[in-house]
């Protein structure tokens, strides 16, 4: 699926910028229950979890992903993501 078909565009893009050269794929968030996360990206669904440093940082629960945030994750492997950052929200 394109991202585009999800929502994606030029401000998207552009917060993402800085993720895109370490490495991450942009993601948005579908589902959410209890720190378990379904991301859709263009290579498909996973289950996403937060990464380590991402919880240790986060200060309030706002800072954490909610359904239809993007962020940026690495893939662990066939199904699974880790969600290392959140992109700023535009509304």
């Amino acid at each position: 699926m394109s991202l585009e078909k999800l929502g994606w565009n030029t401000y998207f893009q552009k917060k993402f910028e800085p993720y895109l050269y370490k490495g991450f794929c942009a993601a948005r968030v579908i589902n959410q229950h209890k720190g378990n996360y379904i991301v859709c990206s263009e290579e498909g669904s996973f289950n996403g979890k937060l990464s380590g440093k991402f919880m240790y940082n986060a200060d309030v629960k706002k800072d954490y992903p909610a359904v239809g945030d993007w962020v940026a994750i690495k893939m662990v492997n066939d199904t699974e993501a880790v969600i290392y950052a959140v992109l700023p929200r535009k509304s």
